[in-house]
């Protein structure tokens, strides 16, 4: 299979004039909606349909331009991606629709899914700062993450960055490259800020096999931001949450002496329980979050637990929703 360009379709009515096209498989795309530095993601629509506006489906490729070690990595991610699709459904993870892996382009394509990073949202609005908006936004991550967990499949990616939330409050979990099966040795990405900044302090050693109580301290760390607009450890760090392609960052050494940064600082900070006594967060709930954010995994909950926990407050403070 080869990317091919092409500016018409042919209709019983003859010739639609289009713009310049890119052809992948049976998908078109007008050019790319979002370039990184392993994969660029596209728009499309399938072959045949005539239409004006912009794509309701989102491919992404393998960068031509990686070596081939780079390239191949960059396959299996979108590989475990597929597998993810193969043994775990839920209305928060987006199904893949169709993938190409065994030849140039190599591509998966998923709907595309509108809404707001969690780490963006404006909270000043009332309806959205609300404690039952945010104590359902909580539930919808946790089923999704136990879904999981319930296959024997581990995300190890989950940052407010890669959790999406619509004008509805729905939520859309993304990051699933990353995902791993339970007990499998896995070396986590580290090309972004957000690929570190909420990982559990054992996922940093060079010999980590995926356990879900790595999941439980991501939670732990996106609950925390939920409900207080901060991080629970404090992290000095010069890294940017989207390197781009800066000289500073584009320095091996640089990075590694920053994420060495985070790494200590996962492994021997304590969260502050400061920022979740803000007299807007219960009580039973401030406890749970921490708990989450234990250093020890054995010590944490598991996310059948949280989840039964998440339940139970949001019925405890049913009447803030006005029930």
């Amino acid at each position: 299979m080869s990317i091919e360009f092409f500016t018409s379709l042919t209709s019983g009515v003859g010739p639609v004039v289009l713009p310049p096209l890119i052809k992948f498989g049976c998908w078109r795309s007008e050019g790319p909606f979002r370039a990184g530095r392993w994969l660029t993601s596209y728009l499309v629509h399938p072959l045949g349909t005539r239409t004006n506006q912009r794509g309701n489906y989102l491919l992404k490729t393998v960068n031509r331009d990686l070596s081939e070690e780079r390239q191949q990595a960059a396959i299996d991610r979108l590989a475990r991606r597929v597998l993810l699709h193969d043994s775990v459904s839920h209305r928060c993870i987006p199904p893949v629709l169709d993938a190409e892996l065994d030849a140039i382009p190599f591509f998966i394509v998923e709907p595309f899914v509108a809404g707001e990073a969690l780490s963006k949202v404006n909270w000043s609005c009332v309806e959205r700062g609300s404690l039952s908006r945010r104590l359902w936004i909580a539930r919808q991550i946790a089923e999704a993450i136990h879904t999981t967990h319930h296959r024997g499949q581990v995300h190890l990616g989950l940052s407010p960055h890669k959790i999406l939330v619509d004008e509805g409050g729905h939520v859309t979990i993304l990051g699933w490259a990353s995902s791993q099966r339970f007990g499998q040795p896995c070396l986590l990405p580290r090309e972004t800020l957000a690929d570190v900044m909420a990982r559990a302090p054992e996922t940093f050693a060079t010999d980590y096999r995926a356990q879900p109580a790595a999941d439980v301290y991501s939670l732990g760390m996106v609950l925390y931001w939920l409900f207080s607009g901060a991080w629970p450890v404090p992290i000095g760090t010069k890294l940017k949450p989207n390197p781009g392609n800066k000289k500073e960052q584009a320095s091996a050494n640089f990075w590694e002496q920053e994420l060495a940064k985070i790494a200590m600082a996962q492994q021997t900070l304590m969260p502050s329980p400061h920022p979740l006594a803000n007299g807007r967060t219960p009580g039973s709930l401030q406890h749970l979050i921490l708990r989450m954010l234990e250093k020890n995994a054995v010590a944490r909950p598991t996310v059948g637990s949280i989840l039964d926990q998440l339940v139970a407050i949001e019925i405890d403070h049913l009447h803030e929703a006005g029930c």
